[in-house]
């Protein structure tokens, strides 16, 4: 039987690593795949129908990006991410913290692109990902002793 310690200390390595490879993915291709946010989508699901606070901050962290993106302003990536985060956050007050500070970064970094690409419009999308996990580590209670 694995001890509860242990279990706590393959949490502490994997959710990082796990949020390191995501962002990563995120940077290099401007997606998030299906087999790195599916599973955590299916946790934080599982944790939520355990937990009516789980439950929260799962929809609101997850449908803000549900209503942008059926408005064309993220992909699906996006909502499945927010929602396995809304899962660990597992507060909904801090699960609004994170949708904001996360758009904030996104249209600052989106500003600098502009500005730096001179309305070139090359149509590129811009990795949200990486500033969704970002707020959801600083603000979001995922840092030790948050």
């Amino acid at each position: 039987m694995i001890s509860t310690s242990t279990a706590c200390a393959v949490t502490l390595l994997v959710i990082p690593a796990w949020l390191l490879v995501l962002t990563g993915h995120d940077l290099r291709s401007r997606t998030l795949p299906n087999r790195l946010t599916v599973p955590a989508v299916i946790a934080a699901l599982a944790a939520a129908a355990c937990d009516g606070g789980v439950a929260l901050s799962v929809v609101a962290l997850s449908v803000p990006y549900v209503v942008t993106c059926l408005a064309g302003g993220c992909g699906g990536g996006d909502v499945k991410l927010a929602a396995a985060l809304g899962g660990l956050v597992t507060d909904p007050a801090r699960s609004l913290v994170v949708v904001v500070v996360a758009s904030t970064l996104s249209l600052g970094a989106a500003g600098v692109i502009a500005l730096r690409c001179r309305g070139s419009g090359n149509g590129v999308p811009q990795a949200h990902g990486p500033a969704l996990v970002v707020a959801a580590v600083m603000f979001g209670g995922l840092l030790p002793g948050g």
